[in-house]
């Protein structure tokens, strides 16, 4: 009978331990949950909205809405992007001018030709042979596609194309040997690196004898450091000399 009432006794005792701690079985409703909180509307990701910008026009859009461009064959196309706007003069000479006032215009070649921008900006004309067959300076161009080049010009720009560089060549005796003067044209004189080029390959074309490197050299010799001088004249005889040579015998290296 002493271990049942110490039994009885231990039982009583835990009960009443656990009564006075709360540590008694929890009953469903003392749980306490967290309502998950739902997503706001401001906090939804938003696809952007942004409009982008219209696509530039390609060349052969430019070809179709702009403003032809021509001097001799070379038939070139012009767009001015809004709100430029641009008027197309023809010179006395077969040049032809573009006025472009301060904005973006767009010049295309015909479909197979390719417009080439050298460091300085301005633009040789190849025909579908590949032939240097014009050129357009007065303008910063950037290439946008091999037939297709963007000016932009805060304060306007005047674009010049020509499609002729020699405006006659002589051979004669000078200085004691053979020489070939050239002549050249008004747009040949200033149009910077597409002008070298063009008007090299226009001389060589019209005077095969004249492909030699030191009439080449002569040749960019008289156009950066004679550019007024009425007459160049390229002797085939001369010494094929550095560049600081040339310049130093003012084009004419014995």
């Amino acid at each position: 009978m002493r271990r049942a009432t110490s039994s009885a006794a231990v039982a009583a005792g835990v009960a009443l331990l656990l009564t006075l701690v709360g540590c008694g079985p929890r009953r469903a409703d003392d749980a306490t949950t967290s309502p998950t909180p739902s997503a706001s509307p401001t906090d939804a990701v938003s696809p952007d909205r942004t409009p982008s910008a219209p696509a530039a026009p390609d060349a052969a859009t430019v070809r179709a809405q702009g403003v032809p461009l021509v001097s001799g064959p070379v038939a070139l196309t012009l767009l001015t992007v809004a709100p430029a706007t641009v008027t197309v003069a023809a010179d006395a000479d077969g040049s032809a001018r573009a006025t472009v006032s301060p904005g973006t215009a767009l010049v295309a070649a015909p479909a197979g030709w390719s417009l080439t921008v050298p460091a300085d900006g301005s633009v040789l004309v190849t025909d579908a042979a590949g032939v240097p067959v014009g050129g357009v300076s007065g303008g910063a161009a950037v290439a946008v596609a091999p037939d297709l080049v963007r000016v932009d010009g805060a304060a306007g720009t005047d674009l010049w194309l020509a499609s002729a560089t020699v405006a006659a060549l002589s051979w004669g005796d000078r200085e004691g040997g053979e020489s070939l003067g050239l002549t050249p044209t008004a747009w040949a004189r200033a149009s910077g690196l597409a002008a070298q080029d063009l008007t090299w390959a226009q001389l060589v074309a019209q005077e095969p004898r004249a492909d030699a490197p030191t009439m080449h050299d002569q040749l960019l010799c008289h156009m950066l450091g004679a550019p007024d001088k009425d007459q160049w004249n390229l002797e085939p005889w001369r010494p094929d000399v550095d560049a600081f040579t040339m310049i130093a015998a003012r084009c004419n290296p014995e």
